[in-house]
C-alpha cells in the first residue's frame, strides 16, 4: 500500500508501519561533466579486447588435438581476464565522481550582523522640483539603488511627516522594501509637517525591538528645524548607534507645487521656497557619529555610506530563522562497490 506525502514522494505501508522511500524521482548528477571520462574506457575496452583475442594465435593454424603435443599442455590456456573488473571499477569511479544526488539537506543561513534603518522624509517640501523631477522622486530612486547595493544585513524603513510610521521592520527581504517605496508620498501621511525626531525615535525602537545594540540610521531629508536637531542629538547620544544624513535638494531651493495647481505659501502669503541647509545637516550628522552626504546622480554617495564600519575590527554574523536546502552528494555510496575490486590489488604480483 502506498500513500503520497506532502512533498510528493511515496510511502509504502507494511502492516500499518510507514516505510519512507527515498526521492529517486529527483535523481540527478551534481557534476555531469565527469561522464566524459566514460569515453576513454569504451575505447580502451575495444582495444584491449582485440589484443587479447589475437593472443595465442597458434590455435588458429594448428588442430586442437595436436596443440598439447606441439606447444605443451598448458601453453594453450589463457591468463585470467581482468578486463571486465577494470571496466566495472572505472565506470563506478566515474559515476561516483559525477555526484549522484536525490536528497536535500537543510543548511543554516548566516549573514553579517549589520542593521540599518532608513528614515524617509515625506513632508510637502519634498515635492520641490529643484532636483528633477522632484526631491521625493530622487530620494525614492536613491533608496532603491541603496537596496540593490546592500547584499547583506537587515534593513528597516520608517516614513515621517507630522508623525512617524513603520513601513517595514528590520528584514533582509530587500525586494519587499523596494516594492513599497514607489507608493510612499506626502498625501498618504495622516498628519502634515516635518517631525524628523519622531522618525529617528521610531527607528531606534525598531533597533531595540530586534535586539540590535549598534546599528546605523540613515535620514533622507531636505531639512530639519533647530528644535528637531536638538532632539535628535539627545536621542542618538543615549544609544550606541550612528546617524548619517542624505541631503535632498539644493541651497537655492524651489517652490512646492500643490496637487490642484499653484504653489504652497507661508503665513504671509508668499510662495514658500524650502532650501537645503547643508551646514546644519552636516553638523547634526557629525555630532551623531555619522556623516553627511549630498544626494548624487551616480552611486558615489551610497558607496561611501555603505563602507562605514559600525564596529571596527569585528565581522560578526548571525544565524537566520530559515534554512536553505542543498543537495547531498551520494557519490560516496558508490565507492563502497570499489572495495571488493581494489582489495585483490594488494596481493603480491597481481598488478604486474
Amino acid at each position: 500500500m502506498a500513500a503520497r506525502r506532502l512533498d510528493g514522494s511515496d510511502d509504502i505501508y507494511y502492516q500499518g508501519v510507514a516505510i519512507l522511500m527515498p526521492e529517486f524521482s529527483q535523481l540527478h548528477l551534481m557534476r555531469p561533466e565527469w561522464l566524459w571520462a566514460l569515453v576513454p574506457v569504451v575505447v580502451l575496452s575495444v582495444l584491449l579486447w582485440r589484443v587479447r583475442s589475437r593472443s595465442g594465435g597458434w590455435s588458429d593454424v594448428i588442430a586442437p588435438e595436436l596443440l598439447p603435443f606441439l606447444i605443451g599442455k598448458h601453453a594453450g590456456k589463457k591468463a585470467p581476464n581482468f578486463l571486465p573488473y577494470i571496466i566495472a571499477a572505472w565506470i563506478i569511479a566515474v559515476l561516483a565522481a559525477s555526484g549522484p544526488s536525490w536528497e536535500k539537506i537543510p543548511q543554516p543561513i548566516h549573514q553579517k550582523q549589520d542593521a540599518m534603518v532608513l528614515v524617509l522624509d515625506l513632508s510637502y517640501s519634498m515635492r520641490a522640483g529643484d532636483l528633477a523631477p522632484s526631491r521625493l522622486d530622487r530620494a525614492r530612486q536613491k533608496l532603491l539603488d541603496l537596496l540593490k547595493l546592500r547584499r547583506e544585513g537587515q534593513t528597516g524603513l520608517v516614513a515621517y511627516a507630522g508623525d512617524a510610521h513603520i513601513v517595514t521592520p528590520l528584514t533582509d527581504d530587500h525586494p519587499t522594501i523596494a516594492n513599497l517605496l514607489p507608493a510612499l508620498s506626502p498625501d498618504m501621511m495622516p498628519v502634515p509637517g516635518s517631525d524628523a525626531a519622531a522618525g529617528i525615535e521610531l527607528a531606534i525602537e525598531l533597533m531595540h525591538s530586534a535586539g540590535v545594540a549598534q546599528g546605523k540610521i540613515v535620514l533622507v531629508t531636505d531639512g530639519v528645524d533647530p528644535e528637531g536637531r536638538t532632539d535628535i542629538a539627545k536621542l542618538i547620544g543615549a544609544t550606541g548607534m550612528s546617524l548619517s544624513v542624505l541631503g535632498v535638494g539644493t541651497p537655492n531651493g524651489a517652490p512646492i507645487p500643490l496637487p490642484r495647481g499653484g504653489f504652497l505659501k507661508d503665513d504671509q502669503g508668499t510662495i514658500a521656497i524650502p532650501k537645503l541647509d547643508i551646514t546644519a545637516l552636516k553638523s547634526m550628522a557629525s555630532d551623531s557619529g555619522g556623516r553627511y552626504l549630498n544626494i548624487q546622480i551616480n552611486d558615489s554617495d551610497l558607496e561611501q555610506l555603505l563602507t562605514d564600519i559600525l564596529v571596527p575590527g569585528t565581522e560578526e554574523t548571525q544565524a537566520l530563522d530559515r534554512t536553505a536546502d542543498a543537495w547531498e552528494d551520494k557519490g560516496y555510496l558508490l565507492t563502497l562497490l570499489l572495495i571488493p575490486l581494489v582489495l585483490p590489488l594488494f596481493r603480491r604480483g597481481w598488478v604486474i
